[in-house]
């Protein structure tokens, strides 16, 4: 459990993974909207 929550916190510490997944996840709504 210690393990997880450091693997969390490291996410919300380094944008790099996390950011790289946002950005995805925003293009992807933009593209869909785009789409309509």
């Amino acid at each position: 459990e210690k393990a997880l929550q450091k693997t969390l916190a490291e996410g919300l510490v380094t944008p790099d993974l996390g950011g790289k997944l946002g950005t995805m996840e925003m293009a992807v709504e933009i593209a869909r909207h785009l789409e309509d």
